[in-house]
């Protein structure tokens, strides 16, 4: 729904240079909405990378219907809290919240 209001996460295109992003490219400004290609990522100092935003590419790209109870359990739980405190931080900036 949030991405049909214009709010929803950018993995697919850097949000500086709109080149397409590689999936193994875990590079993503909230400031600037989206992911960014490592030719950009050194230029913003808000700049979040980690193993949890491959995580959440997986989940936000995929085919609901590929996502299964094997694929979900196999990520590590310690990651759950590192994609909910990001996401967090991305709606509390463009929801004001």
């Amino acid at each position: 729904m949030l991405y049909l209001l214009g709010l929803g996460l950018n993995f697919s295109k850097c949000s500086l240079c709109y080149k397409n992003i590689e999936l193994d490219n875990n590079y993503f400004s909230i400031d600037h909405g989206g992911s960014l290609c490592k030719s950009c990522a050194h230029l913003v100092d808000d700049l979040d990378r980690g193993e949890y935003l491959s995580i959440m590419k997986i989940l936000y790209l995929g085919k609901i219907n590929k996502l299964n109870h094997d694929l979900i359990s196999q990520i590590p739980l310690e990651l759950y809290s590192e994609i909910e405190d990001f996401l967090k931080r991305y709606y509390s900036k463009y929801l004001s919240l």
